[in-house]
């Protein structure tokens, strides 16, 4: 298991130029939720010249799946990505987890138009719009979700209610 480092995973995919919008609580933390869950989740887009960046990507990282006893190494390929759409992994920047459609979402490309800019020490990213977060949160339906859906809610209404503009 490595250490959690972002700023790993974030370099080795746009080192490859992979297309992707950081999803989950690592998109949680830009609009300012906290999250003790150190996963950082992308979406990825799910075509055949993105995806062979994506798997050059992931073997530059190591990536291995997570959760399964002596994993072997995972050999990324256009087949990986026909097999299957969501893969939880260990890489040398820590736990990543890679979904071509979260749930809630229709598509990568509808999650990337409403998502927004951010620089991160020179590097830029794309983050999920809140409310997308908020609609994948929903149809995700799981327990560990509820808290951050109430403070995605709260922080929903602030914005709403133009709260902090003078």
């Amino acid at each position: 298991m490595s250490r959690f480092d972002p700023y790993v995973i974030i370099d080795t995919l746009n080192r490859h130029d992979v297309e992707y919008v950081i999803v989950g609580d690592i998109a949680a933390s830009f609009w300012g939720i906290d999250s003790a869950r150190m996963v950082f989740e992308v979406c990825y887009r799910l075509q055949d010249d993105n995806v062979d960046k994506l798997a050059a990507a992931l073997q530059e990282l190591n990536a291995q799946e997570r959760g399964v006893a002596n994993a072997s190494p995972i050999t990324f390929d256009r087949n990986t990505f026909q097999n299957s759409d969501h893969f939880t992994l260990w890489t040398l920047g820590g736990a990543l987890d890679c979904v071509a459609t979260p749930a809630g979402v229709k598509s990568y490309d509808d999650l990337f138009a409403s998502s927004w800019t951010f620089d991160l020490d020179g590097r830029p990213i794309r983050v999920c719009s809140l409310e997308d977060l908020i609609r994948t949160r929903e149809a995700a339906g799981r327990t560990q979700d509820k808290f951050a859906l109430e403070q995605l809610y709260a922080l929903k209404k602030l914005i709403e209610s133009g709260a902090g503009n003078s």
